[in-house]
């Protein structure tokens, strides 16, 4: 097979071009120091700004006028022993089963060596959330990132063919940030409604780059592959909120989150070279291109029970509908198609994923206040064999939080220190150490 031939066949290799995103990823784990020290079992409290997040109509709760600022970072550990995937060029090559691009000769090797990355604040993001009360109406607002991915690989391997050395490098970032406007309605004493619309804006960028040198078999030469992909889009989500106290002592609540169709343009840049080959073989394309990202639907039921005055206990339900995730580089069209810029269309396979949440928060005096909460993923909401090193975040997660407040005033600083963890049978293993604090101030009537 000639050169050139073998390269056509190589189209599918820029569907890859996107960040890897999965379910703990792209959704957020979500804001607020206080909140996700709670475990994020945070429905039916949703008694301070970030209700815009939770619970929209815990906004109905609140008086006077308020900010909250705040700031999360997490690092991530992971391992999997079969490093970074590569598949055949043609149909054999899956990007949403974690192949990260295609291989052009048969005989590469199918993963690269490195199993192991630490990525230091992997994700940071910055919050912003407040609060207006005007009687039985709370306007709330705020700006925070809903949820994202990170990625910076770099590994080699050996094709035993050519004696060619593969390397191959990743760098990806997608993150969705979320702009906010919501509002509480106190109906009754004890029934609460909320209602919100996220302005949601996606960024994606991804480079990608593989060297393929050294061969000693004429017939599989060395080439180069180099590739760089940028997009952005917005889309909007509904929000509606309920709480109701059924006691004094005792909350229920639920939320509901519409989800969003994000139409993300940009544009990519890919070549292909072969320094001692033919020149003509050489393929060096660029186009427009659209991803179409559909953010899931979600919805969650949540308790929360204050058996004294000091000691609060919460109790969440939380479902995302992944059947209705359009995964991004599994969805691409390219206004010029060419022999390495091919549109795609693959449905990723994905299913709803369950998540349970607790939380306990304990006045410890008129200043300080402590809090711990423990959240449990049942599924990923995509296939095991979808693992990846190159992704940032696995399903089946486990997640450990702690925190205290300090109150001084008109002011209350929230902190918190956390840990994730979780491992599949694909030998994909993932922990991660979480820092956050926030800031709020309160302006009375």
């Amino acid at each position: 097979m000639k050169v050139l031939s073998k390269a056509l066949a190589a189209g599918l290799v820029l569907a890859a071009a996107a960040p890897g995103t999965r379910a703990s990823g792209i959704y957020s784990e979500g804001i607020g120091a206080r909140a996700l020290g709670m475990g994020g079992a945070f429905v039916a409290v949703a008694d301070d700004s970030t209700a815009v997040f939770w619970n929209p109509a815990g906004l109905a709760q609140l008086e006077g006028r308020g900010v909250n600022l705040g700031l999360y970072s997490m690092s991530t550990w992971m391992k999997h022993g079969n490093g970074m995937g590569a598949h055949n060029a043609g149909s054999d090559f899956a990007p949403e089963m974690g192949d990260v691009f295609a291989k052009l000769y048969p005989s590469e090797p199918h993963h690269l060596d490195r199993t192991k990355v630490f990525w230091p604040s992997a994700a940071t993001a910055p919050e912003f959330t407040g609060h207006w009360n005007r009687g039985r109406y709370t306007l709330g607002f705020g700006a925070f990132t809903l949820g994202g991915a990170y990625s910076d690989y770099e590994g080699e391997g050996v094709d035993p063919v050519s004696g060619a050395t593969v390397g191959g490098s990743v760098y990806s970032l997608f993150g969705l940030v979320d702009f906010n406007s919501s509002i509480g309605i106190r109906v009754t004493e004890q029934l609460y409604l909320g209602f919100g619309v996220d302005l949601l804006v996606g960024y994606i960028n991804a480079e990608i780059d593989k060297d393929y040198l050294g061969s000693a078999e004429p017939t599989l030469p060395d080439y180069r592959l180099d590739v760089h992909s940028d997009a952005i889009g917005a889309g909007l989500q509904g929000v509606f909120g309920v709480l109701y106290k059924v006691h004094p002592r005792v909350n229920i609540g639920a939320v509901y989150r519409s989800g969003a169709k994000i139409k993300l343009d940009g544009n990519t840049q890919a070549s292909l070279y072969f320094p001692d080959g033919n020149p003509l073989n050489d393929l060096d394309e660029e186009s427009d291109q659209y991803h179409r990202f559909r953010f899931p639907p979600s919805w969650a039921l949540g308790l929360a029970w204050r058996p004294t005055d000091r000691l609060q206990l919460s109790f969440d339900w939380n479902r995302v509908d992944w059947t209705k995730f359009y995964w991004p580089p599994g969805r691409v069209k390219y206004d010029r198609q060419g022999a390495l810029l091919r549109s795609v269309n693959n449905d990723p396979g994905w299913f709803p994923a369950d998540s349970y949440r607790m939380g306990v928060e304990y006045r410890l005096s008129p200043e300080w206040t402590w809090r711990a909460g423990y959240y449990k993923e049942t599924t990923g909401g995509f296939p095991e064999e979808a693992e990846n090193i190159t992704y940032t975040v696995s399903g089946d997660m486990q997640i450990v939080n702690t925190g205290v407040s300090y109150r001084w005033r008109n002011w209350t600083g929230d902190f918190l220190v956390g840990t994730m963890w979780g491992a599949t049978s694909d030998d994909m293993e993932h922990h991660c150490l979480t820092f956050a604090a926030n800031f709020r101030r309160s302006f009375g009537r």
